[in-house]
């Protein structure tokens, strides 16, 4: 019985840890970062729940200010 029961405890955390990975992508419910390219520009951002943040646009280029603007020009 201690063999059917770890076993069968094994496959049920696997579904589960499945079931709430697919639930999490879905729902966007984990912090994604995002690289796209418009207007010859890559704007980074974040989001989360399907939201941008929006201190998070174009935030890898803050300390270059002629960059930064062309950034949040391009992502608007």
């Amino acid at each position: 019985m201690d063999i059917i029961s770890a076993s069968l405890a094994t496959v049920i955390s696997t579904m589960s840890g499945s079931i709430i990975d697919t639930y999490a992508d879905n729902a966007n419910t984990r912090l994604t970062r995002q690289v796209i390219t418009h207007q010859k520009q890559e704007i980074h951002f974040e989001h989360l729940v399907w939201r941008i943040r929006d201190n998070s646009v174009c935030n890898n280029k803050r300390d270059r200010i002629s960059e930064y603007s062309r950034c949040t020009l391009a992502a608007k």
